[in-house]
C-alpha cells in the first residue's frame, strides 16, 4: 500500500487474532494487539518479529502477573470440579465466551470423561472453532440432552463472565482469567494474553529500538519502566506520544 508492507501474522490470543509488521522506508513496526507466546490447547503462539518500533499490549504488564502453565492449571480446575461434583452441585466456569471458553472444553476433553455443557453464546463460538478444525466435545445448553445432564448433576457448565448464578443455588461458580490473581472468590488464572514474564522476553527477543507500551493504563508505565531498566531499551506507554492530527 503506497510503499507499505503490512503483513498479518498469529498473534496467539484467539481465533483469527493477529499482529501486524509494518515496514515502511523509514523504519519497521510490529503491533501486537492481544497477544499470547505460549501453546494452548486450541492456538499457535506469537512468534517475535525483528523490528524498529515494537507496540505491544500490556494488559498484564506488571511483575505480579506470572500465571502458572495450562496444565497445571487445567490439573487444578478437575481437581476443584471433582471435588464439588460430590457435593452434588454443578461447576460452573465463568471466562470469556471467546477464547478461553473453549480452552476449557478442550481441558476438559483431554483430561476427564466430565461432560462439558456451553451456554448458547459459548456454543456458537465454539462451532465457529469447530469449523476451522478444532475438535471440541460439547454439549449446548438448549439441547435435550443437557436438561437430562443437569438432572444427573454429573457435568460442568462453562458461561460468558456476565451469566448470573444468584438464583440457581445448584451451581458453584468459579472465574477463569488472568485477573483470577486478583480475584476474592474461586478462580482461575487461565489467561489467553501473555504475562509479564513472557511480554519481557517478547520484547527482548523483538531487539526494537523504541517500545511503545498500550492498553491497561498504568500498566503500560509500568511495564515500559522495566523495559527501560532491564532490557536497556527505550520505552514509553503510547498515549504519553503527542500527536497531531490534520
Amino acid at each position: 500500500m503506497d510503499g507499505i508492507d503490512i503483513v498479518a501474522r498469529n498473534s496467539g490470543h484467539v481465533l483469527g487474532s493477529c499482529e501486524f509488521e509494518i515496514i515502511t522506508p523509514e523504519a519497521s513496526i510490529l503491533y501486537t494487539g492481544d497477544f499470547n507466546t505460549e501453546y494452548t490447547k486450541t492456538m499457535e503462539p506469537a512468534e517475535p518479529v525483528p523490528c524498529d518500533i515494537l507496540i505491544v499490549e500490556s494488559t498484564f504488564g506488571v511483575p505480579n502477573f506470572v500465571f502458572p502453565s495450562e496444565d497445571q492449571i487445567g490439573k487444578d480446575m478437575v481437581d476443584w470440579t471433582e471435588r464439588i461434583l460430590k457435593t452434588g452441585k454443578t461447576p460452573v466456569f465463568q471466562t470469556d465466551y471467546l477464547g478461553n471458553a473453549q480452552e476449557v472444553v478442550r481441558i476438559f476433553n483431554e483430561s476427564t470423561d466430565i461432560p462439558v455443557v456451553t451456554h448458547q453464546k459459548v456454543s456458537r463460538i465454539n462451532r465457529i472453532y469447530e469449523s476451522h478444525g478444532h475438535k471440541l466435545d460439547y454439549i449446548d445448553a438448549e439441547a435435550d440432552e443437557a436438561e437430562e445432564l443437569a438432572a444427573s448433576g454429573n457435568h460442568i457448565f462453562i458461561t460468558p463472565k456476565q451469566f448470573n448464578v444468584q438464583n440457581h443455588p445448584e451451581m458453584v461458580p468459579a472465574l477463569v482469567s488472568g485477573w483470577a490473581l486478583w480475584a476474592k472468590h474461586k478462580a482461575f488464572p487461565l489467561s489467553d494474553h501473555a504475562d509479564f514474564t513472557h511480554l519481557m522476553r517478547f520484547v527482548e527477543d523483538c531487539e526494537p529500538e523504541i517500545v511503545l507500551t498500550c492498553h491497561s493504563g498504568m500498566f503500560g508505565e509500568t511495564l515500559a519502566r522495566y523495559v527501560e531498566k532491564e532490557l536497556k531499551i527505550r520505552a514509553y506507554p503510547i498515549h504519553l506520544i503527542p500527536t497531531n492530527i490534520l
